[in-house]
């Protein structure tokens, strides 16, 4: 365990808790903090045989002296130096904030609920090195109104996270730690912030294997009561970003007024070529931007109903346009 690592300048002392089991990673992830925190004070604290998420940020917690506590993953990148003013500004409206997250929760899958949901950004590299951002919408650099986060970075006043602490009985694998601990915080009446001006790069890749499945019935199981219903297309607008410059000059100075048009017009022509719902994925973080079935992600739309409106988009009930071949040909 890592602690009492001191950049000295700044007064408020700012808690970094990461789970890692990999030295490369975790030194690499360290220095990136060093960097990213431009002088102030500081501390990391590694778990490094954790259970799982939530056993892991527990204990780091309970290790930890700063406020805010950011818990974050091994595998990132910040490349900001200025990190304690932009924490500062943040908490100054927010209990708790991350670079992604979703106004609407219907699943712990928090891109569930579809585009006109969805807020934040992200940057992934690629296998051949190239950096990309997947920008889910947003067009200010705080956006409030959220219920739930993405967990590749966390940041909570220290009262917050003690108050909600992170349920490893419930979640003892590496899935709906994030989920659930942010959507109990907003349950609990804290304000959730996500913030688009925290240049990071992620180079992971989300999975969907049996530990998926388990936290995700064990997460339906938890709060099937409060979670919102319906659906919606989910669209990722890619922003290229070939150099890390690139990347900051996004999170510092993009147009997101603009983007976020151009992107609610990309939902809106998915929406009126037919009724689909959200594909259960999560972004890859080694996003490729030249992957178009990464950037907009939509399935099939539900079967129609007898007198509910043509999926062709001529106007007319199903049973009285397309319905009628599908009869004819029974």
């Amino acid at each position: 365990m890592d602690t009492g690592v001191d950049g000295g300048a700044a007064d408020r002392l700012i808690s970094f808790v990461i789970n890692s089991i990999d030295p490369a990673k975790f030194a690499f992830v360290s220095a990136s903090i060093t960097r990213a925190m431009g002088g102030g004070r500081f501390e990391i604290i590694g778990i490094h045989d954790a259970k799982s998420m939530c056993d892991g940020y527990r204990r780091g917690l309970a290790a930890s002296r700063g406020d805010p506590v950011v818990f974050c993953h091994d595998d990132i990148e910040l490349l900001m130096t200025d990190l304690p003013a932009r924490l500062a500004r943040h908490f100054e409206r927010f209990d708790l904030i991350a670079p992604v997250g979703t106004r609407k929760l219907i699943s712990m899958n928090w891109a569930s609920s579809g585009s006109r949901n969805l807020v934040g950004a992200m940057c992934g590299q690629n296998a051949a090195g190239q950096f990309g951002i997947g920008y889910f919408g947003g067009s200010e650099r705080q956006n409030d109104g959220i219920v739930a986060f993405e967990g590749v970075l966390i940041a909570a006043r220290r009262r917050v996270a003690e108050s909600i602490g992170w349920d490893a009985e419930t979640f003892d694998d590496w899935h709906g730690y994030d989920t659930d601990f942010s959507f109990r915080a907003h349950l609990a009446g804290f304000r959730l912030g996500v913030v688009l001006d925290l240049a990071i790069i992620h180079r992971s890749e989300g999975t969907f294997g049996d530990g998926y499945v388990r936290s995700e019935a064990a997460f339906n199981r938890k709060h099937a009561s409060r979670l919102s219903t319906g659906s919606g297309v989910y669209v990722v607008l890619p922003v290229p970003a070939p150099t890390r410059a690139e990347v900051v000059a996004f999170f510092d100075r993009a147009d997101l007024p603009k983007l976020h048009r151009e992107l609610q017009l990309r939902v809106d022509r998915s929406t009126n070529a037919a009724g689909h719902r959200p594909r259960a994925m999560l972004l890859r973080g080694a996003w490729d931007p030249t992957n178009v079935d990464v950037r907009e992600a939509v399935v099939a739309p539900d079967p129609p109903t007898r007198n509910g409106p043509c999926t062709c988009g001529s106007g007319l009930r199903y049973k009285d346009c397309c319905g009628k071949a599908t009869a004819a040909r029974r």
